[in-house]
């Protein structure tokens, strides 16, 4: 994940990815990143499959977010306090290979949290897709 915050001396395309597992099931951002109110926080993931396929994307996060799929805008939700767990569904067309997912969680006050699950389109678990840190699997 990364914090991207503006002001003096954040110079954009300058943040070095640093690779976060948390002890839960929600990332708390600020703890992944360091704290940050009014700033973005960014988590990014791999999705390899075979074959081009469909998923969704299950996500909770406190505040609003915005998701990217190989770098275009596939979902967004401007809210300002935590949305509940698997609240906001976007629905994601993977391409055979590698898939880059970021999703964009942005703080205006308090705390940073991002919760997020992967499905079919059926809801059951996406056996065809496999998830990684690493640009190759």
């Amino acid at each position: 994940c990364i914090r991207d915050r503006p002001g003096p001396g954040v110079r954009a395309g300058k943040k070095r990815w640093e690779i976060y597992e948390s002890p839960e099931d929600v990332i708390d951002l600020q703890l992944a990143c360091g704290n940050g109110v009014f700033c973005s926080f960014y988590a990014a993931q791999y999705l390899h499959c075979d074959e081009a396929t469909e998923a969704l994307l299950w996500l909770g996060t406190d505040d609003g977010f915005r998701v990217y799929l190989n770098g275009e805008q596939v979902g967004e939700s401007l809210h300002h306090d935590y949305l509940g767990d698997d609240a906001a569904r976007v629905p994601l067309k993977l391409q055979a290979g590698r898939n880059l997912l970021i999703v964009k969680v942005s703080n205006s006050g308090y705390y940073a949290k991002l919760r997020a699950r992967l499905t079919d389109p059926n809801g059951a678990n996406p056996a065809t897709i496999r998830a990684s840190v690493r640009r190759k699997e």
